[in-house]
C-alpha cells in the first residue's frame, strides 16, 4: 500500500468514523441539524467576504464599518433570550422557527434599501442564526449518548466549516 493510501485509511479510520455505530435515526438527526448548521455557516461567513461590495452599496465610509458589524454581532444577545426559550416551546418548534426567521431575515438583507434596513435586517438574521447553532449543539448533545457525543458535536463543526468553505466556493467564483 502507497503511503498516501495508509494516510487516507487512517484518516478515515481516526477522524470520520465514530467511536461506535450511531443509531439510524441519530445519523438522520445529525445530517438535518447539520443541514442547518451548514446554511447558517454560509450564510454568516458570506457577509466578511462581501464586505467591500456591502460598503460601496450603502456607502459606509470605512470609519464606520467596525460600528455595523458590532452591531450585527449585537445579534448574540436576543439570540441567548431565545435559546432559552426552548426549554418552554420545545426545541424542534424553536428550531423550526429560527430556520424560517434565518431564511426570512436573510432574503429581506437582499432587498435592503437602506443601511438601516441592511443593519436590522441582518442583526435579526444573526439572531435567529445564532440561535439555530445553540439548538443544534443542544439537541446533539441530549440526543446522542456519551460515547459519541463529542463526536457528534465535531461532525456538526465540520459541517459548519463545510457551509463556510463553500460560501468561498460561490464567492469565488
Amino acid at each position: 500500500m502507497k503511503p498516501g493510501q495508509l494516510l487516507a485509511r487512517a484518516f478515515r479510520r481516526i477522524y470520520v468514523r465514530p467511536p461506535e455505530p450511531i443509531p439510524p435515526e441519530h445519523r438522520r438527526l445529525l445530517w438535518l441539524v447539520g443541514a442547518g448548521t451548514l446554511i447558517a455557516n454560509y450564510d454568516v461567513s458570506l457577509y466578511g467576504m462581501a464586505l467591500l461590495q456591502i460598503q460601496t452599496t450603502f456607502g459606509i465610509a470605512e470609519n464606520r464599518i467596525a460600528d455595523v458589524n458590532a452591531m450585527f454581532r449585537l445579534g448574540v444577545l436576543p439570540a441567548l433570550a431565545l435559546a432559552y426559550m426552548a426549554d418552554i416551546v420545545g426545541r424542534r418548534l424553536l428550531l423550526l422557527l429560527t430556520l424560517a426567521g434565518a431564511s426570512v431575515a436573510t432574503v429581506w438583507t437582499a432587498f435592503a434599501q437602506t443601511t438601516e434596513e441592511f443593519i436590522i435586517a441582518q442583526l435579526l438574521a444573526r439572531a435567529f442564526i445564532y440561535t439555530e447553532e445553540l439548538i443544534c449543539i443542544v439537541v446533539i448533545a441530549e440526543e446522542f449518548n456519551e460515547r459519541i457525543r463529542g463526536w457528534g458535536i465535531g461532525a456538526l463543526g465540520a459541517l459548519g466549516a463545510l457551509g463556510a468553505g463553500l460560501s468561498a466556493i460561490a464567492f469565488a467564483s
